[in-house]
């Protein structure tokens, strides 16, 4: 059986280790994917503010309360703008009235 995504991409059994993590981290960082900024948005805010958009931070499901949703929106949307750009994404928070 030739594993797959769950969205459907795959690599061919014959994939070394090299192309499977390169594909892996492709799919996984994709601006399609909005799961990666989200998550990592949070935990950033989390550590820097003392309390994330989500509590706990790894849960991010539907039933959980959703803090300042507009604010984590945006975040998310401006670190998949940059490319994921860590040190923006510091710099955005820390100037930030929250972070004062």
């Amino acid at each position: 059986m030739e594993p797959v995504f769950l969205t459907g991409p795959s690599l061919p059994p014959t994939a070394n280790d090299a192309e499977r993590r390169s594909f892996l981290a492709k799919h996984v960082t994709a601006p399609e994917n909005p799961w990666f900024a989200r998550a990592y948005v949070n935990r950033i805010w989390a550590k820097l503010i003392g309390r994330g958009f989500y509590d706990p931070v790894d849960n991010l499901a539907d039933y959980q309360e959703h803090h300042l949703a507009k604010t984590h929106d945006a975040l998310a949307a401006h670190f998949t703008g940059t490319g994921f750009d860590v040190k923006d994404l510091f710099r955005l928070i820390v100037n930030s009235d929250a972070y004062a």
